[in-house]
């Protein structure tokens, strides 16, 4: 019996916890780039990965660091997971395979219907020419599709 590869819900998100960003500056001093320090909120939706070897890496991790999605090692991950902070039940697995390139990013949507734009979380892979997209709306329903072009405001998208 095999056992399917989990990522550990270690009590990562703590309540009030900071998350902070460090992004590389231009000013080098004495040979050493300097950093910049941002705080970033937590998102309703975060990612985590977990390598070939067992280790994860998340997005918001234990420390109170913020991670991009570039810093994956991509061809080391055995599986991409899309999750809730406060709720590691509501989830959408991946499991990588050495032709799959996994992506992820948001789209910021306007529609007519609503005062103020709502984030979607987008992500999916490409394998062997075809593409395979995941919309996750503000009330956390999924739209599945093989087209990025999905006009999202047909799904009575809410604040």
């Amino acid at each position: 019996m095999h056992n399917k590869p989990q990522l550990i819900d270690r009590g990562l998100f703590k309540k009030n916890m900071e998350y902070i960003f460090k992004r590389e500056n231009k000013e080098v001093t004495n040979g050493i780039r300097g950093f910049d320090i941002e705080k970033v909120d937590i998102e309703r939706w975060v990612w985590g990965v977990i390598y070939k070897n067992g280790q994860e890496l998340h997005q918001f991790d234990s420390n109170g660091v913020f991670h991009q999605f570039k810093e994956i090692d991509m061809d080391q991950v055995k599986l991409f997971s899309m999750y809730k902070p406060n709720d590691m039940s509501k989830r959408y697995d991946l499991v990588k395979t050495e032709e799959m390139q996994i992506f992820h990013f948001y789209r910021i949507v306007k529609p007519y219907y609503l005062k103020n734009s709502v984030r979607v979380y987008v992500f999916g892979w490409k394998k062997l020419g075809k593409t395979f997209f995941n919309f996750i709306l503000p009330d956390d329903r999924t739209i599945v599709s093989d087209v990025d072009n999905v006009d999202l405001p047909q799904f009575k998208l809410t604040n």
